[in-house]
């Protein structure tokens, strides 16, 4: 898991934000940054001023092996940010984790706000 992992181009669905938006997770032995850069275009080739952008900060902890509602295997990762953008912040994310072979796959968002039972296998972040 750990190294550079990039999303695809996505369209955005924030009514009035960018157009389209690609995530990006660095991850080391213990520390995370999850950087989203946001573009003009669905092909993100014009990115939008390096403003726009932002980085969270922080750490991660793998937990216990979990079998998903897809019937796969994959680990609880829970998440601390303290910055966004150099500031400081406290949030804490629960989610779901697996890789498979350069493909890296997070959980799907939770309505609830507790920790998913299933994987985005939708959108994959590739290994850079």
């Amino acid at each position: 898991m750990i190294g550079e992992w990039k999303g695809a181009c996505t369209a955005n669905p924030t009514p009035g934000g960018s157009s389209h938006y690609v995530d990006q997770y660095s991850f080391s032995e213990s520390g995370v940054d999850f950087r989203v850069e946001y573009y003009e275009d669905p092909d993100c080739t014009v990115q939008l001023s390096a403003g726009d952008n932002s980085t969270l900060r922080g750490e991660y902890t793998l937990g216990s092996p979990v079998t998903t509602a897809e019937g796969l295997a994959a680990r609880e990762i829970n998440f601390v940010f303290s910055e966004l953008d150099g500031e400081a912040i406290g949030l804490e994310y629960q989610d779901l984790v697996t890789v498979d072979g350069n493909t890296l796959y997070l959980g799907t968002e939770s309505e609830t706000g507790s920790r998913t039972d299933s994987l985005n296998l939708e959108e994959p972040l590739l290994r850079q």
